[in-house]
C-alpha cells in the first residue's frame, strides 16, 4: 500500500494543481487484482490523511481524484508513510 501511495504520488505530482485523473484509468493500469486492491486501500489511505479529493460530478458517472491542497503536506513526512506500512505488515 505504501508503494501505491507512492505511485500515486508521482502520478498526481505530474499533473497542474486542480487537474483530475479518472480512477478508473488508474484501476486500468493495474496488471492484477492485488494491485487493484492496493490501489483502492491506497487511495482510501490518502483521502484519509486528506492528501487526495475524490468527486463524482453526476450520478453513476466517473469517479475523479486530485490533489488536495494539503497534498504536500500530507506526503511530506517519512513518519506518515511509516505508520502506514507498519499497519499493513
Amino acid at each position: 500500500v505504501p508503494d501505491m501511495m507512492e505511485y500515486l504520488k508521482s502520478v498526481l505530482g505530474t499533473k497542474p494543481r486542480g487537474e483530475a485523473v479518472r480512477v478508473v484509468e488508474l484501476f486500468e493500469r493495474q496488471r492484477s487484482r492485488r494491485a487493484m486492491i492496493c490501489l483502492f486501500l491506497a487511495i482510501l489511505e490518502m483521502v484519509k490523511v486528506q492528501a487526495v479529493v475524490l468527486a463524482q460530478h453526476d450520478l453513476f458517472g466517473d469517479i475523479v481524484i486530485k490533489r488536495h491542497k494539503k497534498f504536500e503536506e500530507a506526503l511530506a513526512s517519512d513518519d506518515a508513510l511509516s505508520a502506514i506500512e507498519k499497519d499493513y505488515n
